[in-house]
Order: C-alpha cells, then sequence, then structure tokens
C-alpha cells in the first residue's frame, strides 16, 4: 500500500484545449513555472488522444529525494483526469541538459508503469530557463 501522505500533488493551471505535437509545445507550456526555480520540480501534463492539455499537475515529494518519486503520485491524477497518456516535465535548477542516472532510470519507470495502465508517457522534457532536451526525440522512450 503507498502512502499517501508521501507525496503533494498540486493541480496548476494550464490552457485546456492546447495542442501538443512537439516536446517544444510541451517547454513553451510549462517554462515560465520553471524558470528561476532553486529546487528540481516534477509535473505531469495530461492529454488526450488528440494530444490536447486536458490538465497539468505539480508531483512534491515529501522528505525524499527529487529523483525519487512514486509512480503511484504521478499517474494518480492522471488516472483521475481519463488521461489517454502523459508528458512528464522537471526542471534542471543548475540550467545543464546533461542527463543523470535518476533522469533516465525514472523515464524508464515511468515508462513502464504507464504501459501497465495503457497510460502511456507520451516524452519526459527536462528543461531549464532557455532549454529542453526531449527523452522522446533522442530515441530514449
Amino acid at each position: 500500500m503507498i502512502d499517501s501522505d508521501m507525496v503533494a500533488t498540486k493541480k496548476v493551471s494550464c490552457p485546456a484545449g492546447v495542442s501538443i505535437d512537439a516536446a517544444e509545445d510541451v517547454f513553451l507550456l510549462l517554462a515560465a513555472r520553471a524558470q528561476a526555480l532553486a529546487d528540481a520540480h516534477l509535473w505531469r501534463v495530461d492529454l488526450d488522444r488528440m494530444n490536447r492539455v486536458i490538465g497539468c499537475e505539480l508531483i512534491v515529494p515529501r522528505g525524499a529525494d527529487t529523483h525519487i518519486v512514486h509512480p503511484y503520485a504521478v499517474f494518480r491524477g492522471a488516472v483521475a483526469a481519463r488521461a489517454a497518456k502523459v508528458a512528464l516535465v522537471h526542471n534542471h535548477p543548475a540550467q545543464n541538459l546533461v542527463l543523470s542516472d535518476g533522469d533516465r532510470i525514472l523515464t524508464e519507470m515511468m515508462a513502464i508503469f504507464g504501459d501497465l495502465l495503457r497510460i502511456p508517457v507520451y516524452d519526459h522534457i527536462i528543461v531549464t530557463d532557455k532549454a529542453y532536451f526531449s527523452f522522446n526525440e533522442a530515441g530514449l522512450l
């Protein structure tokens, strides 16, 4: 059983109905939120079957390394929103786009869990203030 006190989630406003055709669209959607943050944050963007945004949520681990995020915390809101797929976004406060082992593990774990739920991970995008890295565009997802 998952301890729901381990993780908080917070709905964040994002324009519903916006079409997501590429990682750059997701970057532009959340870039302003991710700019100049001192800590790493992880967001989930819920998409319908036509890749239109139906919601966004900030996933906040409590008392844990930001790379340690349970799939339950990430996908609970996506299931409730009846998302067809999700895009994951997290910032690198150090302003580098170098992938860590934690980035790769998180992506792989979420992709497996999403496939089990039949809510695939459309992309995992790492953002800095001015640029992004897309696991999907790099062929890593």
